[in-house]
């Protein structure tokens, strides 16, 4: 086998498999792991992440939106089997699943109709949200915002506000809010009534009333689609969207009802059909993309934010494969990390999940996870406790709502003591080490 090495050879001890130690530090005792005790990084008893059960939310569900209240709850709105039905539900993770309450009526005006990317959510705080739709009535297209208030699974909702009301039969479309703080919240919009540009409001709310601010232009561009936001802090948000045939990202700042937005960033030159964003702090954003100029692939870059500007990070790709319209959604899990969840057309429109860690600019993935090995159309994504829900609406003859819960692994810090009281014995003197056999000390 050849000489040993006094501090050459690097071994593993059995009990503590994940940290390095050399030869030299079994015989002078100093590997740190006798009677049991195991030191450095290693995870002594271990379950690993995945997926738990999925969830009914209803057995028709269409347009879905989702938003997390807190750690363990989340609330869902979508159109339900009548079209005119606009309902939401809180969701309870327990036990690696979501259970869902009972379903609340929150259609903003009477027989109005929702349209794909119409309806949006966000959570004001841990009781009470905001729900935005666009709905067409008699022909006319109209906007409104409510607030939702959260007592244990019930949801009660306030008067709505109706904007964007135009004789003319436009209005808004491609909805999206971010809640900044308990009392305020921007909505974003596509204004059908002006060459399709978006526009942008504060809404103010007050008890379970809510006011919507003057509209401010986002952009100078026409026909802007996909409109995606999140709230970087208490006065400032992100917004991403598709103009010119292309992918874009701009901050705003918001003071009492105005709103004043820095550059536009230009996320790809390539055109999309899916765009989501997810906040990872007062400075940073991961946007997310379907590359059409690179086989609808998806992508993902960091935008770093100062002074209204950003700053974008290089292009990392989570699907290497095909991603579906109406597929795409992404939520922040921590400080540092974000899961993109899509609809993988090249495998049966299957709904998978992607894992991303954030360094700087830079963006790594992990393996792609499915949640669904079914169709899915119009995921939605948000961030719980050590975790995630995606809910989604599953194809099929009624469409029916769903929802995935993933928990990441957990492990204990240290192995427990064999049973009848017996210690682990210590690595100096006996020098058994894993791999190597037993071995003898060398002489001097």
């Amino acid at each position: 086998m050849g000489t040993l090495q006094s501090d050459k050879v690097v071994f593993y001890h059995p009990l503590n498999d994940s940290e390095e130690h050399t030869q030299s530090q079994a015989w002078d005792g100093t590997a740190a792991y006798d009677t049991g005790k195991v030191a450095g990084s290693l995870k002594g008893v271990s379950t690993p992440g995945g997926y738990g059960a999925t969830s009914q939310i209803d057995t028709t569900s269409y347009f879905i939106a989702a938003a997390a209240l807190d750690s363990t709850r989340l609330v869902v709105v979508y159109r339900g089997s009548t079209p005119t039905e606009i309902l939401a539900r809180v969701g309870t993770l327990s036990g690696g699943s979501v259970t869902f309450g009972a379903a609340t009526d929150t259609s903003g005006y009477a027989g109005g109709i929702p349209d794909t990317h119409d309806l949006a959510v966000d959570a004001l705080d841990s009781s009470k949200v905001l729900f935005a739709g666009g709905v067409v009535s008699a022909g006319k297209r109209k906007g409104y915002v409510r607030v939702g208030t959260v007592s244990g699974t019930d949801i009660t909702v306030g008067d709505p506000n109706v904007f964007l009301n135009d004789p003319s039969g436009n209005g808004p479309a491609y909805l999206s809010v971010a809640a900044l703080d308990a009392a305020t919240g921007v909505l974003c919009y596509q204004d059908q009534t002006d060459s399709h540009r978006g526009k942008a409001s504060v809404c103010t709310v007050s008890g379970t009333s809510v006011t919507v601010g003057p509209a401010h232009s986002i952009s100078s561009e026409t026909y802007m689609y996909l409109v995606r936001s999140d709230a970087l802090d208490a006065s400032s948000f992100v917004v991403c969207y598709r103009a010119g045939g292309a992918p874009r990202a701009k901050v705003g700042t918001v003071s009492g009802t105005d709103i004043t937005f820095g550059a536009q960033a230009g996320v790809s030159a390539g055109d999309t059909d899916n765009m989501a964003v997810a906040a990872l702090g007062a400075d940073r954003f991961v946007v997310c993309w379907s590359d059409e100029s690179d086989g609808n692939k998806g992508k993902a870059r960091v935008g770093h934010v100062s002074g209204g500007s950003i700053s974008l990070g290089a292009a990392a790709t989570f699907a290497d494969t095909t991603i579906g319209g109406d597929g795409l959604a992404a939520a922040a899990t921590g400080a540092d990390s974000f899961v993109a969840c899509y609809r993988d057309q090249t495998d049966s429109n299957h709904g998978k999940s992607a894992a991303g860690t954030v360094s700087g600019t830079d963006i790594t993935f992990g393996s792609s996870e499915t949640f669904l090995s079914d169709f899915v159309i119009d995921p939605a994504a948000v961030g719980l406790g050590a975790g995630f829900a995606v809910c989604y609406r599953k194809g099929g003859a009624s469409n029916p709502g769903e929802a995935a819960a993933w928990q990441e692994g957990s492990a204990s810090s240290s192995l427990a003591a064999p049973a009848g009281g017996a210690t682990y014995p210590p690595a100096a003197a006996a020098t058994k080490v894993a791999f190597c056999g037993w071995l003898k000390k060398p002489s001097a």
